[in-house]
């Protein structure tokens, strides 16, 4: 299944006939604005639905060629076992006999190994919220929301050690916090490389952070001994602006506490050592605030301190977010695909579990048919199945005890033919 995923979960070039489709359902007017947002929510709806049945009609046919192999192995061990010779020339119709003998045996408590309930109740949520939400909007956050124990279990799969050895609780140390890289993917695309992603339009932040740091700067330019002039402003501001901050409203914001406020961080700062530093020194300590702060207060930071601050995660993706174009959609449809394959080959398929079901299932109908073989009723079926078909699984020597008694059958007649002339002698 891992090595089919891309097959299980095409991207959305292999969608263009759907696309297409919706596009004219819709009824789009060429030389009008293209409905992005009517065509996307359209086209992941029924994505949704194509990737469920394809992830489980993959994971069925697997399933069912592996039984059908199995069964085979089952029933060639079984003739062999009975001391068939291997050159029969009724394999087949013995290889029939023997299964319907199984069957028989398993119609009440066997099962066969079908899956698909169990792969559809692991996949559903994964795709119902990647997929059929769109990205950044609300009902993708209410739907983590709503199925966040789900999520994190999956989470745990996801971030599960893989080397030899690895599973034990001082490695595992870090689940949590590896869960909220989790989310983010989910959230923010961070699996993609957020880096990479599309940033909004945010010269105007840049610009109005800039504004901040300098009057900060400017207040504090005496006491820190430093010459605002020398300072990259610019270059911290854009730190600051692509970490998702504005300064001037986060500052402003009453749920920022004191001590958190740029300018008490920069007091703190100054008050440690700050005479002893060059000035190098000291524009250096201060990008190393600037660094800390963007980190600290980005959304995945801040959901690390939190452990799972899905709002703020939202939040971010809401600001990165691009869905003026169709091109807009299909990169970002096509960004959630790539996310979905990498969640279900490193977790999903490991959460189903298929091989340990399988093995159960398997291990279970042997069981029950040894032990039928072994109670009353089945030891009696089999011996009416030995009595059946013992001449067709050993056909040699069956003819060779057929000719052995036509030979004395043919020497009785000849004795008793003696003994009628014999008796006519004597008369």
């Amino acid at each position: 299944m891992q090595s089919d995923i891309e097959k299980i979960y095409p991207l959305s070039a292999a969608q263009e006939d759907l696309i297409q489709d919706v596009e004219y359902s819709l009824a789009i007017d060429p030389d009008g604005i293209y409905p992005t947002n009517a065509v996307n929510a359209n086209v992941r709806d029924k994505l949704g639905k194509i990737f469920v049945e394809n992830i489980v009609k993959s994971a069925s046919q697997l399933t069912i060629q592996k039984q059908d192999t199995l069964r085979q192995a089952l029933v060639e061990s079984f003739l062999q076992i009975m001391g068939t010779e291997p050159d029969t020339p009724n394999k087949a119709e013995l290889e029939a006999s023997v299964n319907k003998l199984f069957d028989k045996m398993l119609i009440k408590e066997g099962s066969d190994c079908n899956f698909n309930a169990l792969v559809e109740r692991f996949v559903t949520t994964l795709i119902q919220t990647l997929i059929t939400m769109p990205f950044a909007e609300d009902d993708r956050l209410a739907k983590v929301k709503a199925t966040l124990p789900e999520l994190i279990s999956l989470s745990v799969y996801y971030n599960m050690p893989t080397s030899r050895g690895a599973q034990n609780i001082s490695q595992l140390d870090n689940i949590g916090k590896n869960g909220v890289n989790f989310f983010s993917k989910i959230l923010v695309h961070e699996s993609v490389d957020v880096s990479t992603a599309p940033k909004p339009n945010n010269s105007k932040s840049a610009t109005a952070n800039e504004n901040f740091l300098r009057g900060v700067f400017e207040d504090f330019a005496e006491e820190m001994l430093i010459d605002v002039k020398n300072l990259p402003l610019e270059k911290w501001a854009r730190l600051i602006t692509d970490a998702g901050i504005n300064l001037v409203d986060m500052q402003s914001d009453p749920k920022i506490k004191g001590k958190d406020k740029f300018g008490n961080r920069l007091e703190n700062l100054f008050n440690v050592n700050w005479q002893g530093l060059s000035a190098a020194q000291r524009t250096q300590a201060i990008e190393n605030l600037i660094n800390s702060y963007a980190k600290k207060t980005t959304p995945t930071a801040a959901a690390e301190d939190t452990l799972l601050n899905l709002d703020e995660l939202h939040e971010f993706a809401r600001k990165v977010k691009r869905m003026q174009s169709k091109d807009d959609m299909i990169s970002t449809l096509d960004a959630d695909i790539e996310i979905l394959r990498d969640i279900t080959a490193k977790a999903v398929i490991n959460a189903i579990g298929l091989e340990r079901a399988f093995i159960s299932v398997v291990t279970k109908n042997v069981e029950l048919i040894r032990e039928h073989l072994q109670a009353s009723e089945g030891a009696k079926e089999f011996r009416a199945w030995i009595r059946n078909n013992a001449a067709k699984m050993m056909p040699s020597q069956f003819a060779q005890i057929i000719e052995q008694g036509a030979i004395r059958e043919n020497r009785k007649a000849i004795v008793n033919s003696i003994k009628v002339m014999q008796s006519k002698w004597e008369v």
